[in-house]
């Protein structure tokens, strides 16, 4: 006798995730923070630059291939801050200071103010203003804890990252 039938082939994510090994939000939010590290800081060059001998020791040390722009620092800076979230322990507190962050502008601070205005300040600022990459990943980190708090259409953006994060079999 058949107990069960299967009707389906197995589902993507199993496969990639085995592609990808191991992961989970904790080792995502990490390798973001690499990638923003990486992309955003200027490498210290040795020395005075000269050729190997005449005191230059040999160059200027690594060079940078790619270099993170405001925009791409601002969406990994954001989604570093989802898996942030979702990754619990030392990773949390970027989230506490962001909700810190947050109370600081909604806490009758400026009147009756809500969470959505948190959310709404800093894609104003990014619209009309083009920041440097740092201030940009900044700013990515903060908004995916005001942004998910916040609701509405401000939590699409960190249901996308979520959802995308384990439809690759990243998370589970």
């Amino acid at each position: 006798m058949i107990n069960y039938i299967d009707i389906a082939a197995p589902a993507a994510s199993e496969g990639l995730g085995s592609f990808f090994g191991t992961i989970g939000s904790g080792g995502i939010a990490l390798i973001l923070t690499a990638v923003l590290y990486f992309g955003i800081k200027e490498p210290k060059s040795k020395g005075g630059g000269g050729p190997k001998g005449k005191g230059g020791g040999g160059g200027g040390g690594t060079k940078v291939r790619h270099r993170l722009e405001c925009d791409p620092a601002f969406w990994i800076g954001y989604s570093a801050g989802v898996f942030y979230t979702a990754a619990g322990n030392i990773w949390a507190h970027a989230g506490q200071a962001s909700v810190s962050l947050s109370k600081l502008v909604t806490h009758h601070t400026f009147g009756d103010v809500g969470l959505g205005v948190a959310a709404a300040l800093p894609a104003v600022y990014m619209y009309y203003r083009k920041p440097r990459a740092s201030v940009a990943a900044f700013l990515g980190i903060f908004c995916a804890t005001a942004w998910g708090r916040a609701g509405g259409i401000w939590a699409i953006p960190h249901t996308l990252v979520e959802a995308g994060a384990q439809a690759i079999g990243l998370t589970g």
